[in-house]
């Protein structure tokens, strides 16, 4: 419905408002969309917050109300476009529009063509959606597909609003995760090269990993059969997570998802990030050390 018709009866009903004497300050004004068609266009329940403030039941509210409104819209540009309005226990007031209502809705989106629903820019504020953001240990799944649904639609929906959006993914490059991805893709390069070895217990068993190990054999032969050193763990690491994520990146865009940014996890230890962190918190005495561990003094806020 037209936002400025809305706009325009808000202000004559708090003009009315205004009119009762009401010494508490502004009064919220909440327009609401009836389910259904019986109870009108919109509802309102005004009159019953007022209850308390008037001291009167919120049907004899609502009914002074409805009829001081319905005066100002008879003598305002309002007239013709308000059906009727009705007052319906305990205190809702239903509002009624009428056909020329709608039709000044089918005129404004014939002038504003693809503008239409577009909120006006009022302001520079910038919107950061992080969203997917699966650990590269694996293909995407269903759930990260109805991600990837909803969070670039709420970015499409922003910018359309006329905000500044950023879409970011979050890589989670580092820790637990990836070296046990390292283990598990070390151990099909093994088994390809027909060594013994011993699969991890915590190791990722999905069928790409063969397929991972056969593609990592044929370039670098037996270079790291034999190589169980921290650096060679590191590079079946960093090989699998790359390729993974190249895999991740090339369902997204089937998609039709693309992001701004991809930040690495990794960045926060390259760039002494972390470290950074704690020292300003630790400057400004929100942090303390306790039982071995480094805390942070949330009940502060």
């Amino acid at each position: 419905m037209s936002r400025q018709l809305k706009d325009e009866f808000t202000v004559l009903l708090r003009q009315v408002i205004d009119d009762l004497g009401i010494k508490s300050g502004p009064v919220d004004i909440e327009i609401d969309f009836p389910k259904e068609r019986k109870f009108g266009d919109w509802s309102l329940n005004v009159a019953m917050r007022l209850k308390k403030e008037l001291r009167k039941p919120p049907l004899e509210i609502a009914r002074s109300l409805a009829e001081g409104v319905q005066a100002k819209i008879d003598a305002g540009s309002l007239s013709g476009r308000i059906d009727r309005i009705e007052v319906k226990n305990p205190g809702f007031i239903n509002v009624f529009l009428s056909d020329e209502a709608l039709y000044d809705v089918l005129r404004e989106v014939d002038s504003r063509k693809d503008d239409f629903g577009r909120l006006p820019k009022k302001n520079e504020d910038k919107i950061l959606i992080e969203f997917v953001s699966a650990n590269p240990t694996g293909p995407l799944s269903i759930a990260h597909a109805r991600q990837a649904a909803v969070g670039d639609s709420l970015a499409k929906i922003f910018e359309y609003c006329g905000y500044d959006v950023s879409k970011e993914y979050y890589i989670n490059d580092e820790g637990n995760q990836i070296r046990n991805l390292g283990l598990s893709l070390r151990a099909r390069y093994l088994e390809k090269l027909g060594r013994k070895c011993s699969f991890p217990e915590d190791g990722y068993k999905g069928e790409y990993l063969y397929s991972l190990a056969e593609e990592l054999m044929s370039e670098i032969k037996d270079k790291y059969a034999d190589d169980e050193t921290p650096q060679a763990l590191e590079f079946f690491s960093e090989y699998a997570a790359g390729r993974i994520l190249e895999l991740i990146k090339g369902e997204l865009k089937l998609f039709d998802v693309e992001f701004d940014n991809w930040y690495s996890q990794k960045n926060h230890i390259t760039e002494d990030k972390i470290r950074a962190a704690l020292q300003d918190l630790e400057d400004k005495g929100y942090i303390y050390e306790q039982d071995g561990a480094t805390w942070f003094k949330s009940t502060e806020f």
